[in-house]
């Protein structure tokens, strides 16, 4: 008979080497976050006394702010979240504001306790600029890159369920780092990267049929950057509508559940921060609809409003739901569709940032990871594109008109035969029942030796007289 220590260490053992192969199967995203951690660190500790020979530390501005809003939360001003500050930095206004839900907030909770537990200086206005050496990105650099990898993983798993080769998924992974950079170390903000890569797994979990998993990883998705909202109507049009009622409480549960707290303790700065969502054109780039958009005067500095050219964004995104209602059986189609909801954004928004192309370029290279090689390779060649040129220090119309434009080529490249392919529907459709075969066998295969030593446990001999 088994003892119970017996059971456990075949438990423990199976857990292993369910953690084994899961590695082994994620190793070109596994390579390649390695790599991209230890690059970004080097660029924001080596670059500037290296390259420009000047001692200071290279770090995201709009990241402290988070940090900010993270510290002010761990010290129980909640109500202060959403709150515009101003600051006088040498003859120039600073506006900083909070504009998207708290997911991000909390997850930044623990390395905001820490750095003010230790009392480490941070680069926050209205001391912004002052340390050179803001030894709180000791602690939170390597863990907003580690963080930051999420979409890594997403792509290459769902790049997997498609059908890619082991080199494509590499290359697929180098490319998604080089998207990613603007996004972390130029910009600072990873919750757009543990959006993308918590919509790309709840997409994951929709094609294997567990709408469960993807409505909860949808839900999360929301609690961090709410425009991923775009791609909802995609996701609606795969599941049916016999599974939309759980399917939409399981996603409304987590941003609600976030959001809720802000809302009662600031009602006011918290509704407004959501329904004008300022923007600022002399801090990004104007686009043809800058003119059009409401304008907000926010002391004294001129900012329109992103809000109004989001919700057409959102009108859009279903009508291209009810067109990937047809793709059912067309896996890569329904990741197409969701890339193009995306780029929705980037072609109404009334004020456009580099990294607002990124979820797009993100998504579309996924869609087309599973084609042929010229199309993949030169979809590949247009996200490296835009990711350099959307750094460029041009005009805002050539700037708008250019990156558009590559996002497009992207979109239009990667949009493989939309007519309905019987043998490429089959292929996946036995692929994942392959898949979905191994995992109940190495599930059953563990689970009757514990039941088995739990009947034996039970099943005490008789003593014998």
């Amino acid at each position: 008979m088994p003892s119970s220590d017996a059971v456990d260490q075949s438990v423990g053992l199976g857990t292993v080497d369910w953690c084994r192969n899961r590695l082994a199967r994620r190793k070109c995203a596994l390579g390649v976050s390695v790599a991209f951690v230890v690059v970004g660190l080097l660029y924001s500790f080596v670059w500037a006394p290296a390259t420009q020979h000047q001692n200071y530390w290279v770090t995201p501005g709009d990241l402290w702010v988070t940090l900010q809003v993270a510290v002010q939360v761990d010290h129980g001003h909640i109500s202060s979240m959403y709150v515009r500050h101003s600051y006088l930095i040498d003859r120039l206004w600073l506006v900083t504001s909070f504009q998207t839900f708290p997911g991000i907030v909390a997850v930044l909770s623990p390395v905001a306790a820490l750095t003010s537990a230790l009392h480490l200086t941070r680069d926050i206005p209205p001391f912004a600029n002052v340390f050179v050496y803001p030894k709180a990105w000791l602690l939170l650099g390597p863990y907003t890159l580690l963080m930051s990898t999420v979409p890594i993983f997403a792509c290459d798993a769902l790049a997997e369920r498609l059908g890619a080769r082991v080199p494509k998924r590499w290359l697929l992974a180098v490319a998604e780092a080089v998207a990613l950079w603007q996004v972390i170390l130029f910009k600072g903000h990873p919750e757009d990267a543990l959006a993308v890569g918590m919509l790309l797994y709840a997409m994951l979990f929709a094609f294997d049929s567990r709408w469960q998993g993807a409505g909860w990883l949808f839900g999360v998705a929301l609690a961090f950057q709410p425009l991923v909202v775009v791609a909802l109507p995609v996701l609606l049009a795969v599941s049916g509508t016999k599974k939309w009622r759980g399917f939409l409480v399981r996603i409304v549960i987590p941003p609600i559940a976030i959001i809720i707290v802000p809302l009662i303790t600031n009602f006011s700065a918290t509704f407004t921060a959501f329904t004008q969502q300022p923007n600022y054109p002399s801090a990004n780039y104007d686009t043809p609809w800058t003119s059009l958009a409401p304008v907000v005067h926010i002391y004294g500095i001129y900012a329109v409003a992103s809000g109004p050219g989001r919700v057409v964004a959102i009108v859009l995104s279903c009508a291209i739901g009810w067109w990937a209602s047809r793709w059912r059986q067309r896996p890569e189609l329904v990741v197409w569709a969701a890339a193009a909801a995306l780029a929705l954004r980037c072609f109404t928004e009334s004020v456009m940032d580099s990294y607002y192309l990124w979820p797009t370029l993100a998504v579309v290279l996924v869609a087309c990871s599973s084609g042929r090689v010229w199309r993949f390779a030169s979809v590949t060649v247009a996200v490296v594109f835009v990711s350099v040129s959307s750094q460029w220090a041009i005009g805002w119309l050539s700037w708008w008109v250019i990156n558009l434009m590559g996002l497009s080529v992207a979109l239009i490249i990667a949009m493989q035969d939309l007519s309905f392919n019987p043998a490429q529907s089959l292929r996946l459709a036995m692929l994942s029942a392959i898949r979905q075969a191994e995992e109940r066998s190495r599930s059953n295969s563990r689970a009757p030796s514990v039941q088995g030593a739990r009947v034996q446990k039970r099943q005490r001999p008789k003593p014998q007289s």
